[in-house]
């Protein structure tokens, strides 16, 4: 993940994404400020957030400049993240999912606003929380 500072819309302080390094995983929602499709995914994604809590998830919606959606929005005023998590020729939206050391684990570009089901980075979110030994169970009890 690159260490892009972005604007958070709700607190007008810049937000650097190396920030939640370590803290948590991060849902990226590369959306369209102002688009009607792109709102109701920010508003069907922000239905699984105590799922991605329990998780130790949290949800961003990156937009290019300031809007209010249903999840926190950072604004891309530059491009900058885009350009360099997505590439120059990226069509938006994109749903990118990062494990809490900030490696990318999965993408579901939404070309058409074909997006994923909450649901699904609700679980991917999860299996990531549990995949290690030390934070599961590392093997099955005896049987009484």
């Amino acid at each position: 993940m690159p260490d892009v500072a972005l604007l958070d819309v709700d607190s007008g302080e810049r937000v650097a994404l190396g920030s939640f390094r370590q803290r948590s995983a991060v849902v990226l929602a590369f959306l369209h400020a102002g688009c009607r499709a792109c709102r109701a995914f920010a508003r069907d994604l922000a239905e699984v957030a105590d799922e991605l809590g329990w998780a130790g998830a949290v949800a961003r919606a990156i937009v290019p400049v300031p809007d209010r959606l249903a999840v926190p929005v950072l604004a891309d005023l530059d491009g900058e993240l885009g350009r360099r998590l997505l590439g120059l020729d990226a069509e938006v939206p994109v749903i990118i999912v990062l494990d809490r050391y900030g490696a990318a684990t999965e993408a579901h570009p939404a070309a058409g606003h074909g997006f994923p089901a909450p649901a699904e980075i609700a679980a991917t979110v999860t299996h990531l929380a549990i995949q290690c030994p030390e934070c599961g169970v590392s093997h099955w009890p005896d049987e009484a």
